[in-house]
C-alpha cells in the first residue's frame, strides 16, 4: 500500500515542481512588465528579498511532501475500519490531492497578475496615482 504512494510520488513532485517553476516565470515576467510600464515590478522582491525565493522553493516542496505522506498514513488508519474504503481513498486522495496542489502552486502567480494588471490600468488611466516617492 505504501509502495502505491512512493511509485506515484516522483510523478507528484515532478508535476507540482514543474508548475511552481511556471509559477516563478510567470511572476517574474510579470514584474518585467509591470516595471517596464509603470516602474514598479509588481510581484518580485527587491534587494536582498530575492535570497528568500530558494528557501521559500524549498519550504514549499518540503511542506509538499509532508501532505503527500499524510494520504499514505491516513490510508493505513483507515485500512483499520475498511480495506475498500481504504482503497478507494487512496485514489480519491491522490487525485484530490494533485488538484489542491496545482491550484495552490498557481495561485500566486494568478494573484500577482491580476494584482499587475488592475495595478497597471489604475496607474496608465489614472486612476492609481503614483507613489509619492520613485520605486528604487
Amino acid at each position: 500500500m505504501i509502495r502505491w504512494w512512493e511509485f506515484r510520488r516522483l510523478h507528484f513532485n515532478l508535476i507540482v515542481g514543474t508548475t511552481g517553476l511556471v509559477t516563478l516565470v510567470a511572476m517574474f515576467l510579470t514584474a518585467v512588465v509591470a516595471e517596464t510600464l509603470i516602474q514598479e515590478p509588481i510581484g518580485w522582491p527587491d534587494g536582498m528579498g530575492i535570497i528568500l525565493i530558494p528557501v521559500g522553493v524549498v519550504g514549499y516542496g518540503v511542506g509538499a511532501n509532508l501532505c503527500y505522506t499524510a494520504g499514505w498514513a491516513v490510508e493505513l488508519m483507515l485500512r483499520n475500519w475498511s480495506v475498500s474504503k481504504a482503497s478507494r481513498f487512496a485514489v480519491f486522495s491522490f487525485y484530490a490531492g494533485m488538484l489542491f496542489s496545482l491550484v495552490l502552486t498557481l495561485l500566486p502567480a494568478i494573484f500577482t497578475i491580476v494584482t499587475a494588471a488592475l495595478t497597471i490600468h489604475g496607474r496608465l488611466t489614472g486612476k492609481i496615482p503614483p507613489p509619492e516617492e520613485p520605486y528604487t
